[in-house]
């Protein structure tokens, strides 16, 4: 059996089994991902990591050891995991989850983006504002992490107060990983060489997290504004992305309830301009 490649193997329209398999490990990734953003996960989702990390070099057609390294983990960290073990610390598991979810994304890159357009507005925003939107998406995701070590260093002690602050935890993280992952498909994509493959990447990424805030916001929209959420990356983060063009219907609404209608549109202006100077 010869060595294998360093990069990732996409696969085509007619590996039906092989699409299955790796857009199955996706979802279960992609819900891990959720389940422990909130700070914290359970042994029935440790066993679910385990069992995930199993079989990932097959599923991926990458090593585990070249899996490791594209997450910064050391190449050991998948398979000591799964023969030891171990309990990762809460960091290297979002990162290896993460690397996980990107790299099933890269499998499937080839055949989902045959049948899915880009979002028209979102590729010509790229196209405009690349670097902007690339200094607005890390400065964003910094500021979602600092105001997670905020609300670390205040967590309640009391019972009653812990749903609230999961779920403001749990936001703050759909900003921190979003932005992220925008940045990184923005630091791939040279707008100069017209690489449309690359573009509709970027223009999906930015897509999907607007889609995972507006998802948020309808599950707990009513109990944000009742706990008084004022968080600078909420408000801040929805204008970014509705500036971007992502197709958020409830990205008024969100900035309106939190800081009052008349000053939504100084709120996005504001933000829009910074982005520009």
């Amino acid at each position: 059996m010869g060595k294998r490649p360093t990069h990732v193997t996409r696969l085509q329209a007619d590996q039906v089994k092989q699409i299955a398999r790796v857009r199955a490990l996706r979802a279960e990734v992609d819900d891990l991902r959720r389940r422990i953003s909130v700070g914290s996960y359970n042994d029935d989702e440790l066993k679910r990591f385990w069992k995930l990390a199993e079989t990932l070099d097959l599923d991926l057609f990458l090593s585990n050891s070249e899996l490791a390294e594209r997450a910064g983990l050391g190449s050991s960290y998948f398979s000591t995991m799964v023969r030891n073990k171990r309990r990762p610390r809460l960091q290297n598991f979002l990162l290896a989850l993460n690397v996980l979810f990107d790299v099933a994304n890269e499998r499937l890159a080839d055949v989902e983006e045959a049948t899915t357009d880009v979002p028209t507005k979102i590729g010509q925003r790229i196209k405009e504002d690349r670097s902007n939107l690339l200094e607005l998406a890390r400065s964003l995701s910094k500021l979602a992490l600092e105001e997670i070590d905020e609300l670390d260093a205040k967590r309640p002690n009391d019972p009653g107060m812990l749903p609230s602050y999961e779920k403001q935890r749990e936001l703050l993280m759909v900003f921190a990983d979003g932005f992220a992952r925008i940045a990184s498909a923005l630091v791939a994509l040279d707008v100069e060489l017209v690489e449309p493959v690359k573009l509709r990447r970027a223009a999906k990424v930015i897509a999907a997290v607007g889609d995972r805030v507006t998802n948020w916001w309808t599950e707990n929209g009513e109990e944000a504004i009742d706990w008084g959420v004022r968080l600078p990356v909420l408000i801040s983060g929805v204008a970014a992305l509705g500036w971007a063009g992502a197709p958020m219907t409830l990205a008024t609404s969100i900035v309106a309830a939190l800081v009052g209608g008349d000053k939504v549109v100084k709120v996005i202006t504001k933000q829009v301009s910074r982005t520009k100077k």
